[in-house]
């Protein structure tokens, strides 16, 4: 019962690492998930900016807008 132990409050101590670099690859992501989350995002903002452009030219560029200029401010 009457054991000495140095850290008795807190988690265990653990041995440095002075393993293969295997372990530490594993940490860090891989490159083909970093290319792949650039054609996301490439693929999303291209696509985004294109619905917000055919959007606007839907709603601000039509004739009943542009001969009635009160609907601009209805609009806004």
């Amino acid at each position: 019962m009457s054991e000495n132990r140095a850290n008795a409050s807190g988690p265990p101590q653990q041995a440095p690492q002075t393993g293969s670099s295997s372990e530490n690859q594993s940490a860090y992501p891989k490159i083909w998930m970093v290319i792949l989350f650039g054609f996301v995002a490439i693929a999303f903002t291209a696509l985004w900016l294109g619905a917000y452009e055919f959007l606007n030219n839907a709603i601000w560029s039509n004739n009943f807008v542009t001969s009635h200029t009160w609907t601009i401010i209805v609009g806004v």
